[in-house]
């Protein structure tokens, strides 16, 4: 990384330029002076390295989808899902069950297709302690994207793209940040934030392991001393980039149409906290791949990870948030839940999964 002046993030200056990228690169490495990392592993292929036309290997720890599952781990509490102090007075949408309405099952936050989740779309606004008749799907449809259904054919009309953005940044801003799809009303954003981690000059270590089972009687398919392979890495480098693209973000609104200036402001500092929230202290990305920062450039010069310091707070407090900030959608139990099947004790599947797998699929 060459030395240059340190910089500052403001997000209002960087929106009023023209420039269209905001990259941000932070050099990262495994804590306690370990020289291996585990990477995520995809289906069928497990860690992926490949050769770039200089011949050199780098390998993927996360994906873009996965580095967002991460930036959006940083926005709650460890396992209860509830938004971290910085962030009260954000909106985003809970999926609740119970004859109280008040256990929680997932939020905007933790789903992965965020406000556009099943969960969500389907399930019932709760009002002023009332259930709406009609699904949230449909009220984001006529009510809030205000979109003419065409069934399979929905879609914006160019001047109606005001009323998506104007809309998902009132139930989630997250949603912008990270992009979202609606496909059966024809929406597609992408991300604002695209962040990916890499190692360079990768090197595959093929490691191995063994489960004990003494016991060897409740679990008939895995009995006695099972030995498995795995594999970590080493690498001469492990950088995550950021992303941000500031284009994007100017194009949610023009004059009194979509977002004002000060909710583009919270989208870009919204973006940028999370990735301080993650590169600022060492991160555990999973068991075997806990990382912390040695360095960090924004826009080509050397910084501290102090240069993305925003006020988050204040900035949430501009954006002119109505209250309710949390949506609720209610969701009876017996329809959300489906009850799991024993395992026969012989191990032998049972010939009705195959079909109910399938239902749930569709």
């Amino acid at each position: 990384m060459s030395n240059q002046t340190n910089v500052s993030i403001f997000p209002e200056k960087y929106l009023s330029d023209q420039q269209n990228r905001l990259v941000i690169m932070a050099a990262l490495a495994p804590v306690a002076g370990k020289t291996r990392f585990q990477p995520a592993g995809f289906p069928e292929i497990g860690h992926v390295i490949y050769s770039t036309p200089d011949n050199q290997k780098v390998c993927i720890v996360d994906s873009a989808a996965s580095m967002a599952n991460h930036l959006e781990t940083v926005c709650v509490q460890g396992f209860d899902l509830s938004l971290v102090d910085e962030l009260d007075g954000l909106p985003y949408v809970k999926c609740i069950i119970g004859q109280n309405r008040d256990e929680l099952v997932a939020t905007s936050l933790s789903e992965g297709h965020r406000l556009a989740s099943y969960y969500f779309l389907n399930g019932n606004r709760v009002i002023n302690n009332t259930i709406e008749e009609k699904k949230f799907g449909e009220v984001l449809l006529a009510d809030e994207f205000r979109l003419r259904n065409l069934a399979k054919k929905t879609h914006p009309l160019p001047a109606q793209w005001w009323n998506v953005f104007s809309a998902i940044f009132r139930y989630d801003p997250n949603s912008l940040v990270h992009g979202i799809l609606f496909p059966a009303m024809g929406i597609k954003l992408p991300r604002v934030l695209t962040a990916t981690l890499d190692a360079f000059g990768a090197d595959r270590i093929a490691t191995s392991g063994v489960k004990f089972d003494k016991i060897s009687k409740k679990d008939p398919k895995n009995p006695g001393q099972a030995i498995f392979s795995k594999d970590e890495e080493s690498a001469s480098e492990i950088r995550a980039t950021f992303t941000i693209d500031l284009s994007l973000i100017r194009s949610f609104g023009r004059g009194n149409e979509g977002l004002n200036d000060a909710q583009k402001q919270l989208i870009l500092g919204f973006a940028l906290w999370k990735i301080k929230k993650l590169i600022g202290s060492s991160f555990r990305f999973r068991s075997e791949c806990d990382l912390e920062l040695t360095g960090l450039q924004i826009d080509g010069k050397v910084s501290k990870v102090s240069d993305l310091a925003v006020d988050i707070e204040t900035l949430i407090k501009n954006a002119g948030f109505q209250d309710p900030r949390v949506t609720e959608i209610y969701w009876d139990e017996n329809e959300l839940f489906k009850p799991a099947k024993d395992i026969p004790e012989d191990g032998s599947e049972d010939p009705d999964d195959g079909d109910d797998q399938s239902d749930e699929d569709e």
